[in-house]
């Protein structure tokens, strides 16, 4: 007699699918999440050193040009996590 065969055992391309796109979600939300917490730090940031009216990247710019002398391109190239670990903390 035929043993059912389960729908697992029949799709796990669409399983493997399913958790890719939770994880592929999970990264974005992560994204945004860091995004948000660097926008804060940077109002935190641009009152501290006094940069008023700036927008959160150009006081990026205006940071690591005073402090490491790089271009505003040069910020561009770098990656949220290399932001955060040159920012200072505290």
């Amino acid at each position: 007699m035929l043993k059912p065969v389960s729908k697992e055992v029949l799709m796990p391309a669409k399983k493997d699918k399913d958790i890719n796109a939770l994880e592929e979600e999970v990264l974005v939300i992560e994204a945004r999440r860091r995004s948000q917490l660097l926008g804060k730090y940077c109002a935190v940031l641009a009152g501290k050193r006094g940069y008023k009216n700036l927008e959160r990247e150009f006081v990026l710019y205006r940071y690591f040009a005073e402090t490491y002398h790089w271009t505003p391109s040069q910020v561009r190239e770098l990656t949220t996590d290399e932001i955060y670990a040159l920012l200072p903390q505290g």
